[in-house]
């Protein structure tokens, strides 16, 4: 899994990087990070922008929110879970991808 991540990392840097592999390896990237204990939003949001890629999906298009988009999907397809423990608010890991 691993080598795979580092892989799919390494094409989502190349500068000709589909956005398909670019937002999986967003998302791959949020799964990892929001394993045992979670991450609240704003952590999310910091890991998301650190991905090779993203910041030129978000120059093409500013009003595009795309770690809420790839937060949503991973939540609808079972691999991501929002937490809320009194003020806590975590979103953690309950599947791999």
């Amino acid at each position: 899994k691993d080598i795979k991540y580092l892989i799919l990392k390494g094409h989502a840097s190349r500068t000709d990087a589909e956005e398909t592999t670019v937002l999986l390896n967003a998302k791959q990237t949020i799964l990892r990070n929001c394993k045992a204990s979670g991450l609240p939003l704003s952590k999310i949001h910091e890991k998301v922008k650190s991905c090779s890629g993203i910041k030129e999906l978000q120059a093409k298009n500013g009003k595009r929110d795309i770690t809420q988009e790839l937060i949503a999907e991973l939540i609808k397809t079972n691999y991501l879970e929002f937490q809320k423990e009194g003020r806590k608010e975590r979103y953690v890991t309950i599947a791999d991808y």
